[in-house]
């Protein structure tokens, strides 16, 4: 079985994901913080490491996947008032980020609300 290191989560800035990135940390994994705003994941996890994407552009995700042994999904749409936010962020990240790995295949946790 292949060796757990790098652990990229989507949503490592909200509610959820702040203690999934502490909690990697503690296990002695690499977090890897997926953000859309670099400067404001330093504010909320000093220290992390930070990569910048947008679930909802799977193009942006390509270079955040790249040296990733699994994800953690804790990603939600509960801030976005658009109609399809649901569809866009929380069924659509998923599957943006499945493509941008283009058949790579790490370990994957999915946290749903």
């Amino acid at each position: 079985m292949p060796t757990i290191e790098r652990v990229l989560i989507a949503g490592a800035t909200g509610r959820t994901g702040r203690h999934v990135v502490a909690a990697t940390a503690a296990r002695g994994l690499i977090p890897v913080a997926l953000a859309r705003d670099e400067a404001g994941a330093r504010k909320v996890l000093p220290g992390a490491e930070i990569v910048t994407g947008d679930l909802e552009d799977a193009d942006s995700l390509a270079s955040p996947v790249r040296d990733v042994d699994a994800i953690i999904f804790v990603h939600g749409s509960d801030a976005d008032s658009r109609r399809d936010a649901v569809q866009r962020i929380d069924y659509g990240g998923v599957a943006n980020t499945l493509r941008a790995l283009g058949g790579r295949r790490p370990r994957i946790v999915l946290q749903t609300t």
